[in-house]
This record gives structure tokens, C-alpha cells and sequence, in this order.
């Protein structure tokens, strides 16, 4: 089965729900795998959207959700956000630009420091 986007189904369903599944984004990439009805966890890709705007991740998925060693990264810029994800959200990582300058970084689920240039607008 092949959705609107471009992503791929192949394997089998039951009662209309993956089961054993392999999940492909429109560029042949497995993004998820299901067996016997449960998605499993492992290395994989994962897009938000339309790719060319959207961040893509690349790493260990468990439950859906980025969670252990991973790379998000934005096409549009370059900028990437590196490290350790817990149940989708960063846990220690670092987000870099493209040409590596360090952006800012999360410890332990914190947002620790944030380096960069703060646009201001003001109305008045």
C-alpha cells in the first residue's frame, strides 16, 4: 500500500493494523517495522512531514518515539541536534549549525545554555 506522500506499507495487516509491517518513506528508507502488531525498536528514519522543510531523525525509536542515541537534523539550514533522546523529548544533547559552531545543549532533560544572536522587535 502506498499513501498521497509517498510512504510505503509492505507485509501484512490484520483487522486493519500493521503486523508485520515494514514502513518506507517516499525515498525507499525503512522508517518503521512492526511484528506481530508491535512496532519495534532499532535504528531508523523518521520524517515530519515534507523533508525538504521539516527536520528528519535518524536513530533508536522505541514506541514510536525518538528514545536512546540519535540526530535530528534540519534540511533547510544544516542545524542538527545530537545525542540522547527519552520518550521523544532530548535528554542530553547538543544542537550544532551546519559549520559545527555549538548552538546550545540539554543536560539530564534541561535546556542548559543557549548561544546566539536574539532579534527583538519592538511595536512602540
Amino acid at each position: 500500500m502506498i499513501s498521497t506522500d509517498g510512504t510505503k506499507w509492505v507485509g501484512e495487516f490484520r483487522e486493519n493494523k500493521r503486523w508485520n509491517i515494514r514502513e518506507y518513506d517516499n525515498n525507499g528508507n525503512l522508517t518503521t517495522e512492526w511484528v506481530n502488531g508491535v512496532e519495534q525498536t532499532g535504528i531508523k528514519w523518521k520524517t515530519f512531514g515534507n523533508e525538504k522543510v521539516q527536520p528528519k531523525y535518524e536513530g533508536e525509536i522505541k514506541n514510536g518515539k525518538m528514545d536512546g542515541l540519535g540526530v535530528l537534523t534540519y534540511p533547510y539550514d544544516g542545524k542538527s541536534i545530537v545525542g540522547e533522546w527519552k520518550n521523544g523529548k532530548e535528554w542530553n544533547t547538543k544542537h550544532t549549525k551546519k559549520d559545527g559552531t555549538l548552538l546550545g545543549k540539554s543536560e539530564n532533560g534541561d535546556w542548559i545554555v543557549s548561544w546566539g544572536v536574539l532579534d527583538y522587535f519592538d511595536e512602540s
